[in-house]
C-alpha cells in the first residue's frame, strides 16, 4: 500500500486538528484513536510536521508549577498518582532531549511508589526558560 504523501495543506490541517484536540485536554492516546492510528504513528506524524507529543495535561500542569518555582526537582516532586506512571519520566526525558530541561545531577531518595530508596535524576529548566 505504501506511505501516502501529505500535502502542505493536509499537514497544516493535521497540526491544527491536533492542537485543537489538545486544547480540550485530550490525551495523545485518545487523539491517536480519533485519527485511526497508533500512538507510535501519531509520534511519527507529529515529528514529520515539526510537532511533538504533548504531555498528559495533569503532568503539564504539575510541571509548569514546578518550573515556575525556579528550583531543581525530581519525579518525586510530582503528585504520587502521576509519579507512579511512566508518563512523567517519559515526559521529562523528552524535554531533556529537546533542551527544555537539563539534568543537573542525581539524588538518592525514598520512592514511595516502589517502597525503597533509589536514585532519581535531578532536573532544572535552563536559565533562559525560567526568565520567559
Amino acid at each position: 500500500m505504501g506511505h501516502k504523501h501529505i500535502t502542505g495543506i493536509e499537514a497544516e490541517a493535521f497540526a491544527e486538528e491536533y492542537e485543537w484536540l489538545k486544547s480540550f485536554r485530550m490525551t495523545d492516546e485518545r487523539i491517536a484513536r480519533r485519527f485511526g492510528i497508533s500512538v507510535d504513528g501519531l509520534k511519527k506524524r507529529l515529528k514529520r510536521h515539526g510537532l511533538a507529543l504533548q504531555p498528559n495535561p495533569e503532568i503539564k500542569l504539575a510541571l509548569d508549577a514546578i518550573i515556575a518555582a525556579d528550583r531543581e526537582f525530581t519525579t518525586a516532586d510530582f503528585p504520587m498518582a502521576l509519579a507512579a506512571s511512566n508518563q512523567v519520566a517519559g515526559t521529562l526525558s523528552s524535554m531533556v532531549r529537546h533542551g527544555r530541561l537539563i539534568v543537573v545531577g542525581r539524588v538518592r531518595l525514598f520512592d514511595a511508589c516502589a517502597g525503597y530508596r533509589r536514585w532519581f535524576q535531578v532536573y532544572r529548566a535552563p536559565a533562559e526558560s525560567v526568565a520567559s
